[in-house]
């Protein structure tokens, strides 16, 4: 019988879980940064109010996590900090990262994904993130006839998250 590593690594996991719970072996060590507080939280978010697959979140965690580390270091995070500009640099910098159109089209759902997240959080999120989102995915696709269609998809959503 052939097993694959997903399902020894799924065994693997609950096997940890129950030896935790046993106290045979030493509960898992949570990091104390803002930012892995908030991906925690975000995480949290996106698979009980967004039933988002486990894979789906851990690209998001992922992406967001390089932004906000990008942009707050191991300080405190304040979304209402995050200027459009620094989107649009972050989109250029994971736009290197990512290459593929199908990527990049999850770097734009995560990070839209994530300031909506705060929104509905009633976080004071600036006006102008969602359009730089838009804008960085122009600049990047004038560059590549590949991604007109991501920006057909971001502009299309946009209009959505608008209204």
């Amino acid at each position: 019988m052939r097993h694959n590593r997903g399902d020894q690594s799924a065994a693997l996991g609950h096997l940890l879980v129950v030896l935790r719970s046993l106290g045979a072996i030493a509960p898992a060590t949570l990091s104390a940064t803002a930012v892995d507080e908030e991906l925690r939280c975000y995480d949290e978010y996106m698979d009980h109010a967004r039933g988002l697959a486990p894979k789906s979140r851990s690209m998001a965690l992922r992406i967001i996590g390089r932004l906000l580390t990008a942009r707050f270091g191991s300080g405190v995070i304040d979304i209402a900090a995050i200027k459009p500009e620094q989107v649009r640099r972050f989109f250029a910098q994971e736009a290197v990262r990512y290459s593929k159109p199908a990527s990049l089209a999850s770097v734009v759902a995560s990070l839209r994904g994530y300031f909506r997240y705060h929104a509905s959080l009633g976080d004071r999120v600036h006006g102008g993130l969602i359009g730089a989102i838009t804008g960085a995915v122009k600049v990047v696709a004038a560059k590549s006839s590949m991604l007109k269609r991501l920006v057909f998809l971001v502009d299309s959503d946009l209009l959505v998250f608008a209204g």
